[in-house]
């Protein structure tokens, strides 16, 4: 029943988010349309994506949630909350210094992941600036990630199941009511990526106080279990890796295309 019950919420919370989604796509098509900005957009949304898949959503989440489960289990709530504090403190400094070079090298980034932005081209200073305003999202997220999995392992599934749907009704209010105070309605949604992960993670935390689910921020070291959860890691940052390159490629080729090909690609992709 348990098992059940699981799947039920996970299911329904999915499925609301899946129309929740499809109204946003509907609305970011009305309002963006496909052209340099939206180009330039969902260039901007690819990739800090990337790397949320390959690692925080996917072989992260995979890795991390048997091995918190396994320290709660065998040696108690303030194992399991100092480990996880390590965990989160050694994931905000890596992932913090790797945004902070990324950002500096975008206007580089960009050459590579969409060569067909020629540089002082419309799009390309669009995909440099819109890039920026979203790649923070990937350290919310791997934050959201974490504590999600601490959700899970307590056997509450609703708040991380549900964490999309505050993506999706985010990324709408700013592109129907907040576009007017910014450049460009993509660089709109582009804030609204990152203001969505703010709001994830603070979902999370309140619901992580709500449980009473132990949770201590300490210092970062790398231990045995640490390096266990990287080991881990490694298969699943390939599989997932190889999957997500593969959209890249296309993005790529998409991008030496006249201005909406890479619009058009998206779109039909979320049908």
């Amino acid at each position: 029943m348990k098992l059940l019950k699981a799947m039920a919420t996970i299911a329904s919370f999915t499925m609301i988010s899946r129309i929740a989604g499809m109204v946003r796509d509907m609305l970011t098509a009305s309002y963006l349309g496909a052209g340099p900005v939206s180009d330039a957009f969902f260039v901007a949304l690819k990739l800090p994506n990337f790397f949320r898949r390959v690692a925080a959503e996917g072989a992260f989440s995979v890795s991390f949630i048997p091995l918190y489960a396994k320290v709660q289990s065998e040696e108690g709530e303030e194992a399991a909350a100092a480990f996880s504090g390590n965990i989160f403190s050694l994931m905000i400094l890596v992932l913090s210094g790797f945004t902070a070079l990324v950002l500096i090298g975008m206007p580089w980034i960009i050459h590579v992941i969409a060569p067909g932005f020629a540089d002082g081209t419309e799009r390309y200073h669009l995909a440099v600036s819109m890039t920026r305003l979203t790649f923070p999202y990937l350290v919310l997220m791997s934050a959201t990630a974490l504590f999600g999995g601490m959700l899970n392992t307590h056997h509450k599934f609703a708040p991380f199941a549900a964490a999309p749907i505050l993506f999706n009704l985010t990324l709408i209010v700013f592109v129907v009511i907040l576009a007017r105070f910014f450049p460009t309605a993509g660089h709109a949604m582009a804030v609204g990526v990152t203001v969505s992960g703010v709001l994830q993670m603070a979902m999370m935390i309140h619901f992580l106080r709500r449980y009473r689910i132990a949770f201590r921020i300490q210092r970062p070291r790398i231990t045995t279990q640490t390096r266990q959860l990287f080991k881990a890691m490694g298969p699943g940052v390939l599989s997932a890796g190889v999957f997500q390159i593969h959209l890249f490629v296309n993005m790529m080729m998409a991008s030496l295309l006249p201005s909406g090909a890479i619009s058009h690609l998206y779109y039909a992709d979320r049908l």
